[in-house]
């Protein structure tokens, strides 16, 4: 009989306040009485996942429900058939039907020479007798040693945890003896975070007072400056209006009346420089 030896992969099944349990299933071959069986430890105790269960509060199960991984394995026939297979023909042949369809399509096959044997055939019987003697005597030790690997890393992944909440249960002890030490120490410490708050306050409000007193004689000095400025627009333009009216006074009679005193003044001076 051809059997086979198949490690699936390993299933977490996570459960409410319990760790994760690691299932091996192995598929080995049996007599014949027990064909379609499961082939499970039976030390196991495995439980399906609860529908409702949340790893975070914030999971969504109906858009994002758990994918649904079987904790056994599917049934098997002769060693390697699924049992699928054969519950298709039961309602119809019988329990018998599938293996009698099995040797009719053999047979078939064989008669019409659709498959024929030439003489390297003779040694299937020898190459199926040495696959069942290998099996037979490897089944034990590689189920052994895949036994082996994951219980080591079942054994390594609950090592891990058991360091890991270790190591945070020990530094919950050491912060719980630094607010311990901290008790004399703490009223000191929170009286100096209240005279640097107070510190920092009067530092802000020094700050704020002088930036007050720069823009109040910035807009001081800008008011001194638009009155000296108005003030100097005004004097100019009255001296521009005095210069204009008198210039508009000023006649050719007068200019020639000017002019003719200036030649007599001239020329008295002229006299009196003689004299």
């Amino acid at each position: 009989m051809l059997s086979r030896l198949a490690l699936t992969n390993a299933v977490k099944a996570k459960q409410r306040g319990e760790l994760s349990t690691i299932i091996r299933t192995i598929s080995t071959s049996t007599p014949m009485k027990k064909f379609g069986e499961y082939h499970v430890y039976n030390d196991r105790n495995l439980k399906d996942t609860p529908a409702d269960y949340k790893e975070f509060p914030e999971r969504d199960l109906v858009n994002f429900p758990h994918v649904d991984q079987p904790l056994y394995p599917p049934k098997i026939r002769l060693g390697f058939l699924p049992d699928s297979w054969f519950q298709f023909f039961y309602n119809k042949t019988g329990v018998t039907g599938p293996y009698v369809l099995g040797a009719v399509f053999l047979n078939f096959v064989l008669c019409k020479e659709y498959f024929i044997l030439n003489e390297a055939a003779v040694g299937i019987v020898p190459l199926w007798t040495w696959i069942y003697i290998l099996h037979q005597l490897g089944k034990q030790p590689v189920a052994a040693y895949f036994e082996r690997n994951v219980e080591n890393n079942e054994n390594n992944k609950l090592e891990w945890k058991k360091n890991y909440y270790d190591k945070l249960i020990s530094q919950a002890g050491e912060i719980s003896d630094h607010f311990k030490n901290n008790q004399v120490s703490g009223p000191m410490y929170f009286q100096a975070l209240r005279e640097n708050y107070y510190l920092t306050m009067e530092a802000e409000y020094r700050r704020r007072v002088d930036e007050y007193k720069k823009k109040l004689q910035r807009k001081l000095d800008y008011f001194v400056d638009m009155e000296e400025a108005k003030r100097a627009y005004q004097r100019k333009h009255m001296v521009d209006w005095v210069v204009q009216h008198v210039r508009d006074n000023i006649t050719d009679q007068v200019q020639k009346a000017a002019l003719a005193q200036c030649v007599s003044n001239l020329k008295t001076l002229s006299q009196k420089t003689k004299l």
